[in-house]
């Protein structure tokens, strides 16, 4: 059986080996540790210029781009989310003839069970809806606290 012993002194490091039988030395060997820096510069270099090359190559043989040309129109709603099963269920909630928000907040609902690191209480919105008028509506439900939010807060923490 094998172990080492390395002293580290700044610059040169020297690595003995050793039988854990007998304690005897097997072999020793120094290395100047003063050309790592030029290695890690060239390994780094070629890390930084390789991966965009390799990322774009990845993309285009998958299917990622397959649907950017191609436009959904639909003439009675629509669900997008980023789990088709929620959209799916958006989109059923909207077929037994719910309302957009009914089937934005259980659309949410599934994200929050599908996706619980990515979406759920606290998470954020973003939400358009086109009313029988024609009159367009857009939401922004960021992740920001109220104005109140603060005083609720300091009475919170001062109850613990």
């Amino acid at each position: 059986m094998l172990y080492s012993e390395q002293m580290d002194q700044h610059h040169p490091t020297i690595t003995c080996r050793f039988n854990a039988f007998n304690g005897r030395r097997i072999h020793c060997t120094m290395r100047d540790l003063s050309s790592l820096p030029s290695l890690w510069a060239i390994l780094l270099f070629f890390f930084f210029l390789l991966c965009p090359a390799t990322s774009s190559l990845h993309s285009r043989q998958s299917g990622s781009t397959k649907f950017r040309h191609q436009a959904v129109v639909a003439r009675h709603g629509a669900v997008a989310t980023d789990d088709g099963r929620c959209s799916r269920i958006g989109i059923d909630v909207l077929r037994e003839g719910g309302h957009a928000v009914d089937a934005a907040v259980a659309a949410s609902l599934c994200l929050g069970v599908v996706s619980p690191a990515s979406s759920g209480i606290g998470g954020g919105a973003f939400m358009i809806i086109r009313l029988a008028s024609g009159e367009l509506h857009a939401y922004d439900m960021r992740e920001t606290a109220p104005m109140q939010a603060s005083e609720v807060l300091r009475i919170l923490t001062s109850l613990s």
